[in-house]
């Protein structure tokens, strides 16, 4: 397996997108690091594949906006709380950065809020999940569950309003 690992949820194209953008920069950056190709979780045979990595680089959208939990609308809601899922194993050595797609404009005032749920359920499980912050100036959103004071938790991308800049938010990131 690859010393990165990149998995992603999705609704639409958008998350798959960043995350097959992500591999082609980490694997450019890293010589290679992220192996040939992004991991989309449902097709995944269980959650022990990410145990196979040293780092996880993890993206998810969000769909159900405003909701307390299961906000991805992806197969990430099942594995956070299901016992075979996320709360079954130990991610303690594993460094985690989470990212996101949403829309500033339609949703602004729950921007990729489903970052906050992602980093929080791999954290529960010890993952190293302190890097991969991303400070809120230049993104246009009213508020999310993934901001810490003027910090993202993630890396929060727009891929309907901003789409023109993923590219370099993901090579900054």
């Amino acid at each position: 397996m690859s010393k990165v690992g990149v998995y992603y949820g999705t609704q639409g194209q958008a998350t798959e997108a960043a995350a097959d953008l992500l591999v082609a920069i980490v694997n450019e950056k890293l010589g290679g690091a992220a192996g040939e190709t992004s991991f989309l979780v449902d097709e995944c045979d269980s959650v022990e594949d990410l145990l196979g990595h040293d780092c996880l680089l993890v993206g998810c959208p969000t769909w159900n906006t405003g909701a307390d939990t299961e906000r991805s609308g992806t197969d990430w809601d099942e594995w956070y709380y299901e016992d075979d899922g996320l709360p079954g194993i130990d991610l303690a050595g594993k460094n985690v950065a989470v990212f996101g797609c949403g829309d500033s404009v339609g949703y602004g005032g729950n921007f990729c809020d489903a970052i906050d749920e992602l980093y929080e359920v791999m954290g529960s499980r010890g993952a190293g999940v302190g890097f991969g912050h991303t400070p809120a100036a230049g993104y246009q959103h009213e508020g999310s569950k993934a901001l810490r004071g003027d910090t993202f938790i993630g890396l929060p991308l727009d891929q309907v309003n901003e789409g023109d800049m993923t590219e370099q938010r993901l090579r900054d990131w």
